[in-house]
């Protein structure tokens, strides 16, 4: 593609790296932001403020695809039992996506860069556990009233980096499901990406008021064509499902954030660098 202008080519990469994005989120169940991000800094050398909401509305688009790919595997009728904490989180996310997305707008680059540094390790350490521990169907909390009462406080928690890293927060909502709650890895996952489509939708509309969304060039250029390639890529993943054992995919996106995480950190370090020779 050496006759093709730098936009085109930029476009197709982004395509095609968001195909392979979409089949990782459509088997895990995830927005396909965790595997974004790299992607965005490393590859594409954004800038952790511009890449954050670039992740958080094609990680909307995904969404969406894997939600719908994976309701053939995991039908509305054995989601419902588990409605009440689907409102509660659901309730408690948009409240702290709202507050992330409000400290997006408050961080300065070093420290917005050092935030998403420390998030992206810890969220890599609890996959590769959660890939590498064998799972236990034991519910940690009892109780309607109590889980009700756990489940918004989590979803405050869990929306407000959600919001912050502009990802959808399956890494953390599906732990939640299945560790808090005893609910089924597959459905889990299900259950996540309904708790995540709120938590963006919100984040999306704070950014808006503090005008942090993307401008139509980088939605033509990126935007556009990473959620044309996730909704390709979710369709893929989803009807993959069970196939591929999703532990081996966990340790690997977990090592890769962890990675990542690095990289960020350093450039935060940089940036202080470069604040105390001015």
């Amino acid at each position: 593609m050496r006759w093709a202008s730098p936009g085109v080519r930029l476009a197709g990469g982004a395509f095609v790296a968001a195909v392979g994005i979409g089949i990782l989120g459509g088997l895990i169940g995830l927005g396909g932001g965790e595997f974004r991000l790299p992607v965005l800094i490393l590859w594409l050398g954004m800038a952790a403020r511009a890449a954050v909401p670039v992740n958080l509305c094609v990680s909307l688009v995904t969404l969406a695809g894997a939600l719908l790919a994976r309701g053939g595997t995991v039908p509305l009728a054995v989601m419902l039992p588990h409605l009440h904490l689907v409102v509660a989180l659901a309730a408690g996310g948009i409240l702290g996506a709202t507050l992330g997305a409000r400290q997006l707008a408050r961080l300065s680059d070093r420290r917005l860069d050092a935030a998403v540094a420390a998030l992206l390790a810890t969220i890599g350490c609890v996959l590769v556990l959660q890939g590498v521990l064998p799972g236990q169907a034991v519910s940690l909390v009892s109780g309607t009233l109590t889980q009700l009462a756990v489940a918004v406080v989590a979803g405050v928690a869990i929306g407000a980096v959600a919001s912050l890293l502009g990802v959808a927060g399956g890494e953390l909502l599906i732990p939640t499901f299945v560790l808090a709650f005893a609910v089924p890895v597959k459905i889990a996952g299900s259950l996540s990406a309904l708790v995540s489509l709120a938590m963006i939708l919100a984040g999306l509309l704070r950014m808006a008021r503090d005008d942090l969304l993307p401008g139509r060039s980088t939605l033509a250029r990126i935007v556009a064509p990473m959620a044309a390639g996730s909704l390709l890529g979710a369709a893929i993943g989803g009807a993959l499902l069970g196939l591929v054992p999703a532990t081996l995919l966990e340790i690997g996106l977990g090592v890769l954030l962890i990675g990542t995480a690095a990289h960020t950190w350093r450039r935060s370090r940089a940036h202080s660098a470069g604040e105390i020779a001015r």
